[in-house]
């Protein structure tokens, strides 16, 4: 199976057609697991998410679960990709939804919904994947979602977030795209499938440019970085980043993920550092020279940067914890209850 993107980073994760038995819904904390987390832009809040089909808004300060969000239940494998709007308002899920146990039509199942993160409320589902979407993120204004990861689709869709409308539709990757990202300015979109890789304008939904990376993988993790010139994807065992002209090689860094995970790799918000994580280590590398900044163990999926970019999250199995990067310091952490599904 082709492995796919999950959002500013995206997953590929052992369990898709796998459908979970449904855990009660007053539970707290995740059955099984998490796939996919994300910083609130304020800092103050975190929502995980994974191989139960529902989210979880936690607060940073007291651990509490303030919200779980409960869309995706009944679909085939869990959410795959999870990220707050930038005003922090509202959260994009996506799932692999194609062998969802309830009535749908072709394209119409809501495998990418959006919510209201102080209600936990559903707003609306966005229609066109008729299986699987790996990743979901919100333009740099919050007015827009983009999403790929359906493999039988060759089809990256962007729509209004206020309407739930299909603004525009990206096509050429065959096989589906593995990677759709805003640039930070908004103006550009960056897409990849394979080691195939295309610059569009956002606006009018151009191509205006496509390049072949050195094979040596599919992407499962990328985004243009803030300097507009250079361009961060990785897949399980290698981190590249690469030049726009001509999608040139400018750094690697190589890491060994020993256990077979597709783990996400992430770039900190001033795009200098990046976080690779696997079973044994989270590690921190400087994206100008790839030299290791920090290591911290155990290591887990996922992590993600602070909106600040001096703190990382990190859930292992049921433990989320908050790490200063400079230090290496545990700075929060809070556990819940390991459950079982009832079967």
């Amino acid at each position: 199976m082709k492995r796919i993107f999950c959002t500013v980073f995206v997953l590929l994760f052992p369990f898709i057609g796998c459908a979970p038995a449904q855990a009660p819904a007053e539970s707290k904390g995740h059955f099984g697991a998490v796939h996919c987390a994300a910083f609130s832009p304020d800092g103050k809040k975190i929502v995980t998410a994974g191989y139960d089909n529902t989210a979880r808004i936690w607060d940073i300060e007291s651990g509490r679960e303030l919200h779980t969000l409960l869309g995706h239940r009944g679909h085939s494998a869990g959410i795959n990709s999870v990220a707050f709007s930038p005003d922090g308002n509202k959260i994009v899920t996506a799932g692999s939804d194609g062998n969802a146990n309830v009535p749908h039509e072709p394209g119409k199942i809501g495998n990418v919904r959006i919510w209201d993160a102080e209600t936990g409320k559903e707003i609306r589902k966005l229609e066109g994947y008729s299986w699987c979407c790996s990743s979901a993120s919100f333009s740099p204004d919050g007015k827009k979602v983009i999403a790929a990861g359906d493999f039988t689709n060759e089809t990256v869709f962007i729509w209004e977030v206020e309407s739930g409308k299909v603004l525009q539709k990206l096509e050429g990757h065959k096989n589906g795209a593995n990677v759709a990202v805003f640039s930070p300015d908004g103006r550009k979109i960056f897409t990849g499938s394979g080691n195939i890789f295309r610059i569009w304008d956002a606006e009018t939904g151009k191509e205006l440019q496509k390049f072949e990376a050195e094979r040596w993988g599919d992407a499962n993790s990328a985004a243009l970085l803030p300097n507009g010139r250079n361009i961060f994807v990785a897949n399980r065992d290698i981190v590249r980043i690469l030049a726009t002209e001509m999608g040139k090689n400018v750094q690697k860094i190589e890491e060994t993920n020993r256990f077979g995970d597709n783990p996400p790799y992430l770039c900190s918000p001033d795009g200098k550092k990046i976080v690779t994580t696997n079973r044994d280590v989270i590690q921190i590398w400087d994206v100008e020279s790839g030299k290791e900044l920090q290591k911290f163990a155990p290591g887990f999926l996922p992590a993600a940067f602070s909106p600040d970019g001096k703190t990382i999250l990190s859930v292992v199995d049921n433990a989320v914890t908050i790490l200063d990067i400079e230090s290496g310091k545990k700075l929060r952490q809070w556990t819940w209850k390991i459950h079982y599904w009832d079967n």
